[in-house]
């Protein structure tokens, strides 16, 4: 039996489980339906195992029966709020695992009715509180390199929907881990420097729409759409940029000052037609900052946009320069042009941090750490321990709550001064186990 690697938040107590779940001796940890009846049991499950498992062929059939479902759902008109209570957990949807049917995302000249039904389909899929495996973020960040190099409006318009329903299901589910990775992978290296960077610009940004701005689903939606394309013309040249020392050529800058009108050039070309999201790419660096409240929603996007944009630039490493640390990026954008307090940056703090998960900080007592989990307070997150406070490594990760004076961070490092050998699985599953215990 082929099994895959099952996200422990997707484990929910008192509802039953979809499949059966196993260990890595393969040995049986609950058989499919049955229902942990406490958060006693559940954190036993947790605790004792690195990894659980599915069998891959009934977690892929299950899936495919529930996108069906998901799918009718959309075809019947129902409504929004009952298609995002759906749950893959609901047994119910066994019984359709030999309709034959199809989502239109795959037919001949499908693109057409996929961009027609994306803004009710797409919400669906991505917020539906779906059982999945752990999300491969390197398979992911290949994906939406591929996404926004694709050269057909069909292709385009299929390979988008898939990136966006992953990102917001992702950023609905585990934000926290979301974030750890991103943040973590764009600070360490400038590999695949555009496509991370699209994805880290893509997660904030829905973070505070949804979190701190209370935006609408349809707007959020857009959002997310326009911050993974923004750059979609000059993606070459981001990587190239990255990976070279010195500053760009005349040629080069052209093409940087000209990018958010030919990426939204480009996306016309690929069949977008929405007029906010195109504004908010052809904005996206020149957006005037106003008090939200005063904005339309594309300019309200694209100012947020700008903001995130600007400030995850710097976490990014360059062969010519050093990442800044989170904290003080952050901190640039707090204010606008005008040295007043900004609407956007404000969103963004609130929503993610003054020490995102996956930034490297020191604490009170002198240890080193990576944030796992935001705190309650922007300035308190929870931080996994990997240099002792006399500076040696620690045999097993340790977690500190900042709140307390003793574990309070006193600054921001860099990533790139930092010579760790911290396993990012490691990270992950301290966060997931976080998140498991505190909610999400």
């Amino acid at each position: 039996m082929r099994r895959v690697s099952l996200s422990f938040e997707h484990i929910r107590v008192g509802e039953p489980l979809a499949f059966a779940v196993w260990d890595a001796n393969g040995l049986m940890v609950a058989g499919r339906g049955h229902v942990l009846a406490s958060q006693r049991e559940y954190d036993v499950m947790l605790s004792k195992r690195n990894d659980l498992f599915v069998d891959a062929l009934e977690y892929h059939r299950f899936k495919e029966a529930f996108e069906r479902r998901l799918n009718q759902m959309v075809d019947s008109n129902q409504s929004l709020a009952k298609i995002n209570s759906a749950k893959l957990t609901d047994m119910g949807a066994l019984r359709l695992k030999d309709a034959r049917g199809s989502t239109g995302l795959n037919q001949p000249g499908g693109a057409g009715r996929t961009l027609a039904t994306s803004a009710q389909f797409s919400q669906a899929t991505a917020t539906a509180p779906v059982l999945e495996t752990h999300v491969d973020w390197l398979d992911l960040i290949d994906e939406a390199n591929n996404t926004l190099q694709a050269d057909t409006a069909e292709v385009f318009g299929r390979q988008l929907e898939r990136l966006y329903a992953r990102v917001v299901q992702q950023s609905n589910s585990g934000a926290d881990s979301a974030l750890l990775m991103l943040v973590f992978l764009s600070s360490k290296s400038p590999e695949q420097y555009s496509a991370t960077h699209a994805l880290l610009v893509a997660f904030i940004c829905h973070i505070a729409a949804r979190d701190v701005l209370k935006w609408s689903d349809a707007q959020q939606a857009t959002l997310v759409r326009a911050a993974l394309t923004m750059n979609i013309s000059m993606l070459k040249l981001q990587d190239r940029l990255a990976q070279t020392e010195g500053r760009p050529s005349i040629a080069q800058r052209k093409e940087i000052a000209q990018h958010a009108a030919r990426s939204a050039e480009k996306l016309r070309a690929l069949g977008v037609s929405d007029a906010d999201w195109l504004q908010t790419v052809r904005d996206h660096h020149t957006a005037d900052a106003k008090p939200f409240a005063t904005c339309t929603p594309a300019q309200a996007m694209a100012r947020l946009i700008q903001r995130v944009d600007t400030c995850t630039a710097g976490l990014a490493p360059r062969r010519s320069r050093k990442a800044r640390h989170t904290s003080a990026a952050l901190k640039s954008i707090y204010f606008n042009e005008a040295s007043q307090a900004d609407d956007a940056g404000v969103a963004i703090i609130k929503s993610i941090g003054a020490y995102p998960p996956g930034s490297f900080v020191r604490l009170a007592n002198h240890e080193i750490g990576v944030v796992i989990r935001r705190g309650s307070n922007i300035s308190m997150p929870r931080v996994a321990v990997f240099l002792s406070s006399d500076g040696q490594a620690t045999s097993v990760l340790k977690t500190r709550e900042s709140s307390l004076n003793e574990y309070r961070i006193v600054e921001g490092l860099a990533a790139t001064d930092q010579k760790t050998g911290v396993k990012l699985d490691q990270l992950l599953k301290l966060s997931r186990i976080a998140n498991a215990t505190l909610g999400e």
